[in-house]
């Protein structure tokens, strides 16, 4: 029962802030800056070690990890495929995993950027894009797929969290914070796909749910963050929603609706 109790706790916090009464001045919160001055005080955030540990950011750490090997690995057999030698497979590699995080810390003018702070990361996506090259890509309906498509879907969710997480801290808007998560989770795949020359998968419905499992769990984040409820349980909800979302648009190949399919409808 220990376990549930910060989840029980957000739960009850939501139903507490979301009475009709509160509506407007929770509405506001989109737009509108903290009014405090020192943004590590505006809210209560989970803390993240600079390594995994048994707590929850310890947990949420070790997800940033895998994200990052995944994103790593994926990046570099893209490239691969693409006819890269060892040298682009590893800079594709590298920026799939580190790059959307790189353009959000340049935004915040957080300097120098995580990987440079925390070289690890620059050192995990080196080993996973060497060994993206040298294994391949899997084949659709092997082992090695789903387990890349698994750790990717718990990396989408990871990231957009921490992307959030930096904008909080910098007490910006509930808007910007999400958009810090969104960029965080997808603007290095944008870019991979860029070099690689195909279409960004963020901005066509060729694949599914992607952008939208990122901006959701950014949001959810922002928010239950911002209505200073329990930091593991918002960690926790927010990663449930993110997994669950991303899980049941692979299961069911669950995709936006395009231009296209649109019109086909309508035909």
């Amino acid at each position: 029962m220990a376990a549930w109790r910060p989840l029980v706790s957000s739960a009850t916090a939501l139903y507490r802030n979301f009475r009709p009464t509160n509506y407007v001045s929770r509405c506001r919160l989109w737009t509108q800056p903290s009014r405090l001055s020192e943004p590590a005080k505006q809210v209560k955030m989970i803390e993240m070690p600079r390594y995994p540990t048994p707590t929850s950011g310890g947990a949420l750490r070790a997800g940033d990890y895998i994200g990052t090997l995944s994103f790593a690995f994926s990046g570099s057999c893209m490239a691969a495929l693409a006819g890269m030698d060892v040298f682009g497979c590893n800079l594709v590699g590298a920026i799939t995993a580190l790059g959307g995080g790189t353009i959000r810390d340049v935004l915040l003018g957080s300097t120098p950027v995580f990987w440079m702070a925390e070289v690890e990361y620059l050192y995990m996506s080196i080993v996973a894009a060497t060994l993206g090259f040298m294994i391949g890509q899997p084949t659709p309906s092997s082992t090695g797929a789903r387990a890349l498509d698994w750790s990717d879907t718990l990396g989408v969710a990871v990231f957009a969290i921490v992307g959030a997480r930096h904008g909080l801290s910098k007490g910006l808007p509930m808007l910007v914070c999400t958009l810090c998560g969104l960029m965080t989770a997808t603007f290095g795949g944008m870019t991979r796909d860029v070099l690689c020359k195909a279409p960004p998968r963020i901005l066509h419905a060729h694949a599914e749910l992607y952008a939208s499992v990122a901006l959701a769990t950014a949001m959810s984040y922002t928010l239950l963050t911002r209505l200073a409820m329990h930091p593991a349980g918002t960690f926790g909800l927010a990663m449930m929603l993110g997994l669950s979302l991303r899980a049941w648009a692979l299961v069911n190949d669950v995709r936006l609706p395009s231009a296209v399919t649109v019109a086909k409808a309508h035909d």
